[in-house]
């Protein structure tokens, strides 16, 4: 079933496209300015700016890469980043419950392991204590005086 449309119909709606485009990518601008300090607002913007984005880029590939005229199936195939979204989306809300100490680990400070070659030997060898860095300051400072 094809249809056909004038010029000045297809003119239309590419300007109609181009304005929802602009009223969403203002909306976009305007979440930036929404102070959101907690977590949960925090969380709710970056979902809606997302959320957003996605639905640009559906609108710019749907009538402006003519989606719309493909067959079905090609449809699907360029419709399915949206699982990586939803597991983008699920990602992003669970982000503040974990804890940052699981994922960063922090080395020893003020431990030094000297004549290692391994990490094994590290852990059997007797660590020696290092000046902190305010002594080595004081120390730093005292020739430039």
């Amino acid at each position: 079933m094809s249809q056909t449309m004038s010029y000045q119909e297809k003119i239309k709606i590419y300007i109609r496209v181009a304005v929802i485009l602009a009223i969403v990518t203002v909306v976009e601008v305007g979440l930036t300015f929404i102070p959101h300090n907690e977590q949960p607002m925090k969380t709710i913007v970056t979902l809606l700016i997302v959320g957003l984005s996605c639905s640009k880029a559906f609108f710019v590939a749907y009538y402006y890469m003519h989606l719309n005229h493909e067959h079905k199936w090609t449809k699907i195939v360029a419709a399915s980043p949206v699982v990586i979204l939803i597991y983008a989306a699920g990602l992003i809300s669970d982000t503040p419950n974990r804890p940052v100490d699981v994922y960063v680990g922090a080395p020893a400070r003020g431990v030094l392991y000297p004549d290692t070659k391994s990490a094994a030997e590290a852990h059997s060898k007797k660590a020696v204590e290092v000046p902190s860095a305010e002594a080595l300051d004081d120390e730093a400072a005292d020739g430039w005086e």
